[in-house]
């Protein structure tokens, strides 16, 4: 994956943090039920496709709340926050 730079503000991050969180819990939900009610209506690619995304998000989710962690140590290091 290739990696670009941008600005974004604090608020920007905990927007992503909270989304990515909410992706991780809803794709959690989906794996769980069709485990659950055994109705096997996912695929096994699908299952697998998920599975895949579900890990990467995790991964994504543990840099950005690193990030935003920086930044609210950053700022309280300062007396900004």
């Amino acid at each position: 994956m290739s990696k670009w730079t941008g600005s974004l503000s604090y608020k920007d991050w905990c927007i992503l943090k909270h989304s990515v969180d909410r992706s991780i819990e809803a794709k959690q939900t989906e794996l769980v039920i069709d485990t659950l009610i055994s109705t096997n209506n996912m695929t096994l690619e699908k299952k697998e496709t998920l599975q895949k995304e579900l890990e990467e998000e995790k991964k994504t989710l543990e840099r950005v709340t690193e990030l935003t962690d920086n930044f609210k140590k950053y700022i309280k290091g300062h007396g900004y926050y």
